[in-house]
Formats: structure tokens, sequence, C-alpha cells
């Protein structure tokens, strides 16, 4: 009786569990945050929150546009890390790139690794083929 009480609790908790954002992604070494023709103003302002208060980043967006479909087609997007490194850029929302801005702290001045701050097109998306 013990183990089917457990295992009910186990299953019901592991549909509880909403998913993990996948858009927005913080750690030591890296920050980034993807923006999608889906992502909302609300995900947005919620993405601006959580910068700030995980990462100490200030996040601000502006002059969006959106399509016959009411998703975002274009976004103008500030990034401040409030180390130095800040940069602006006008997104182009793509069904071939991931857009949006990676800040990485890894990077070490003169290396031909990836810059500190990069906003704009950060990595191919996966392409489906039916």
């Amino acid at each position: 009786m013990t183990r089917i009480t457990l295992l009910i609790v186990l299953i019901f908790s592991f549909f509880s569990v909403p998913a993990k954002d996948k858009q927005l992604t913080i750690s030591k070494e890296r920050v980034e945050l993807i923006i999608t023709e889906t992502t909302t103003e609300a995900q947005l302002k919620k993405f601006q929150k959580t910068l700030k208060e995980e990462a100490n980043i200030d996040f601000s967006f502006k002059d969006i546009i959106y399509n016959s479909k009411k998703q975002i087609s274009k976004i103008t997007i500030e990034v401040d890390s409030n180390d130095g490194i800040k940069s602006i850029g006008i997104l182009m929302i793509s069904n071939i790139h991931n857009v949006g801005f990676i800040r990485n702290y890894q990077y070490k001045s003169g290396s031909s690794s990836e810059e500190p701050l990069i906003i704009g097109n950060i990595g191919e998306k996966e392409i489906k083929l039916n």
C-alpha cells in the first residue's frame, strides 16, 4: 500500500511541476536569452525581473513590431551587465536562427573564443523536417 501511495505521489508531482523555461539560462559562466516569435511581452517583463535578480543584468526592450499573426517580428533590446559590458541591438525574429543575447563571463581578452556580449543571432535553430 505504501509503495502505491508513493508511486501516485511521485507521478502526480512529476506532472504538476512546470517545465523549466528554455528561453532563459543563467549560470556563473554564461547568461543566454532567446526571444522567439511566440515570446510575449509578459514573458519579456518576467525575463527582465529574473535577469536583474539572479544575474544583476539590466535588460530592456522597446519598439516591438508584430506580424499579422500578432507574433513578434522585430524588437530592440538593451543589455547592461553592470560590469562595464553593455550593448543595444535590433533583433529580427527568424525561423532559422535563435536571436537574443549571450553574456559570456568566460571571455578572455585577445582570445579567439566567444565575445563577452553577443546580441543578435546566437545560433542555428534545429530544423525539423516532416
